[in-house]
């Protein structure tokens, strides 16, 4: 999608829908990875970075990415990660929740005085990921606190701006 609130979710394309405006595609190379993209696109890293690589100030705290933008987005490569398709179905198949849901943190409360406990299948992909990169416990929760706090001041903003 290229519009996100406070949500992010890739799809997998398992029908090869057409892409449209408001629904980039991406595909790799070699077509059995693509699953594997999926998955790392669903990770709680990339919604860091879209994060940090979106645009901003559209209007009720929205942000956007373009194909512009996905060109730039950084990813680990599905090659060079082992995930099993079949073990992270579920994350593809149910309704992804809003950031603080999917983290585990309440919005209500400073974000970096709580422990983000993350869905139990989000969890598990992004210690995948995390594993890869050889994040450390601690550099794993400024992950989950940098996309929360950067989710809440965008949308912190366009609420002060709209009134």
């Amino acid at each position: 999608m290229d519009l996100r609130g406070d949500r992010h979710v890739c799809h997998y394309n398992q029908d090869n829908l057409p892409f449209e405006h408001n629904f980039y595609g991406i595909n790799c190379k070699n077509e059995s990875e693509n699953k594997k993209l999926c998955l790392i696109l669903n990770s709680t890293l990339t919604w860091l970075f879209i994060e940090v690589y979106g645009r901003v100030s559209l209007g009720s705290g929205a942000i956007r990415l373009v194909k512009n933008d996905l060109i730039n987005l950084p990813i680990i490569s599905p090659n060079n990660i082992d995930i099993e398709f079949k073990n992270f179905e579920n994350i593809l198949k149910r309704d992804i929740l809003s950031v603080f849901e999917e983290l585990g943190i309440n919005p209500k409360i400073e974000i970096r005085k709580q422990e983000p406990q993350p869905k139990k299948d989000r969890y598990l992909l992004d210690k995948i990921i995390f594993d890869k990169i050889g994040l450390t416990e601690e550099e794993r929760k400024e992950v989950y606190w940098a996309v929360c706090e950067l989710v809440k001041q965008r949308i912190e903003k366009a609420k002060s701006l709209n009134g």
